[in-house]
């Protein structure tokens, strides 16, 4: 009996094309029921079975690899950074380098323990005005907090340059500092009254000193406070055209930081700053012997050094 191709009454079965062309292999077509044994395990991996256990004897024991150690990477060295090292400005070396390690453990001599007694005492030991090293902002700010009542002493003054990180309490000006501030107010301000007259000088020009400059270029804190020994301040600006540094106890260094504190941190206001260095000697009279001579050497020429 035949039905659809197949014959239901024998063991034979039509094959059912699986794919490929025509009169390809006879082994790439699909049975109903049968299928080709040879052929189907040359494809699949033979898998053996499993071994049966006895009864009554023990499990077979499992054996546990140990983890791998992990992967050794082979380091060409801890790398070196650049580390930015505070300098000191005299020595040209880095604050807590063993050669530097004293001098920037020094304490700035305790401002907020000073009090006009003890400036007064300074001064005598100074012969001049007091100056403090390395006075960050922060102690600025607590000693001027904590001494309100110093600050405003008319015969105290007081000076804070942010790039030196010096604070200079000036006192009493000197002999000196008066002859000085008397040429400015008198000369100086005379040569403008003689070029455009009284009226006109007093309008364009202001000479004076004892005067504090704030808010210079760079400042952030706005802890610098100047006072020059003399200047000259033309009508409307901020800063003072021409100013005058002298020294008399202070460091010639000291003069120049302040000349370039000037110069550079002023928007271009300040344009000449007159440096006056004095050194003085004491010698003998030669007619009377207890009598002392002050001798002050002639200012150096330092405007080629700034």
């Amino acid at each position: 009996m035949w039905s659809n191709g197949l014959h239901l009454n024998s063991g034979y079965r039509e094959p059912i094309s699986a794919g490929g062309s025509h009169g390809g292999n006879p082994r790439s077509h699909l049975y109903h029921r049968d299928y080709d044994v040879d052929f189907y395990q040359s494809h699949v991996p033979r898998l053996s079975r499993p071994v049966k256990r006895k009864i009554g004897s023990p499990p077979l024991a499992h054996s546990i690899k140990p983890p791998l150690p992990p992967i050794q990477l082979k380091s060409r060295g801890t790398p070196v950074l650049p580390v930015f090292v505070p300098c000191d400005k005299d020595l040209l070396l880095p604050k807590f380098f063993p050669q530097n390690v004293m001098r920037a453990m020094e304490p700035t001599v305790a401002i907020r323990d000073l009090d006009l007694k003890k400036i007064a005492e300074l001064r005598e030991m100074s012969e001049g005005d007091v100056h403090f090293q390395n006075v960050s902002d922060k102690e600025l700010r607590d000693w001027i907090c904590e001494n309100s009542e110093l600050v405003e002493h008319k015969d105290i003054r007081y000076e804070y340059n942010f790039l030196s990180q010096q604070l200079i309490i000036k006192c009493m000006p000197t002999p000196m500092h008066d002859s000085l501030q008397y040429f400015f107010t008198q000369t100086v301000f005379g040569i403008f009254v003689e070029k455009v007259g009284l009226l006109k000088a007093q309008e364009l020009v202001t000479t004076g000193a004892g005067t504090s400059f704030t808010r210079f270029e760079g400042d952030r804190c706005g802890s610098t406070e100047k006072l020059p020994d003399a200047f000259v301040q033309l009508e409307g600006s901020r800063f003072p055209v021409v100013v005058c540094e002298s020294g008399f106890a202070e460091k010639l260094e000291d003069l120049k930081t302040d000349a370039k504190l000037w110069l550079l941190h002023t928007g271009g206001q300040t344009k000449i700053v007159i440096v006056t260095f004095f050194t003085e000697t004491h010698t003998t009279s030669e007619t009377d012997p207890t009598t002392r001579q002050t001798i002050l050497e002639r200012p150096q020429k330092i405007r080629q050094e700034l």
